[in-house]
């Protein structure tokens, strides 16, 4: 949206033609300080054989491309990233390989953060969101996430001491904005980001009158760990998509 270039992997079904456009998941990695590979993800080669092609995108605030790239999002620019997972979507379609509307937006963490941001950013583009144990009101967030990690995501998202910017990047309080079929997973014992935060994006929409697709997980923590839940989300998740 800036001129900033974006890396990004693309997969898709072996099948697949260019030009012939696709149902599309853009999988935005956690962290913010992190970044998706091309190495073997189960996930991906799941969502590809039930006929999806899936993005990764590398947005501004990534690891691995020099630290003024990973420096971009910090505080006072965090919607930036948002722009950056809107105009993946965008770019999906102007080059052939999605429709607008046949477009999902997928993340957990940050990542899932990213999933429902994205949505009300590129509303234009995305159809559906996936939510996993991501933040939506980043000053609940602050407040009820592990003490040990507090000042390092302050440092990155804002501070406690600026409530007016936190409420200006949490999704929850843009949620009339969100027009899209929603999936919901969260661990119940997440240090992390606590599952208050699922609790609220759902709540929300209830009563907007919307019906969230959720799953919560009793036995995990920050994402779903062992392989029954993984299974259960796996078919969750394309049962939704389709």
């Amino acid at each position: 949206f800036d001129g900033t270039e974006i890396p990004a992997f693309i997969f898709t079904p072996a099948n697949f033609k260019k030009g012939t456009p696709i149902p599309f998941v853009v999988n935005f990695h956690g962290g913010p300080e992190g970044q998706s590979r091309p190495g073997f993800c189960a996930l991906t080669q799941f969502l590809l054989a039930s006929g999806y092609g899936v993005m990764q995108p590398n947005v501004r605030g990534s690891t691995g491309y020099g630290r003024e790239f990973h420096m971009m999002h910090n505080y006072k620019n965090r919607w930036d990233s948002v722009k950056d997972g809107a105009e993946a979507a965008r770019w999906l379609v102007k080059n052939g390989y999605a429709r607008a509307g046949h477009i999902a937006a997928y993340g957990g963490s940050y990542g899932g953060f990213m999933a429902v941001a994205t949505v009300i950013e590129g509303a234009d583009v995305f159809g559906a969101s996936i939510d996993v144990v991501g933040i939506v009101n980043f000053k609940t967030f602050l407040e009820q996430t592990k003490d040990y990690r507090r000042k390092l995501r302050e440092a990155e998202y804002g501070p406690l001491t600026d409530p007016e910017f936190l409420a200006s990047i949490s999704p929850l309080n843009r949620i009339e904005e969100i027009k899209v079929p929603m999936l919901i997973a969260h661990g119940l014992n997440d240090p992390r980001v606590p599952v208050g935060e699922a609790m609220q994006l759902a709540v929300g929409l209830q009563t907007r009158g919307y019906d969230p697709e959720l799953i919560f997980a009793p036995d995990e923590g920050h994402g779903f760990a062992k392989l029954n839940n993984r299974l259960l989300f796996a078919d969750r998740m394309v049962k939704f998509l389709n």
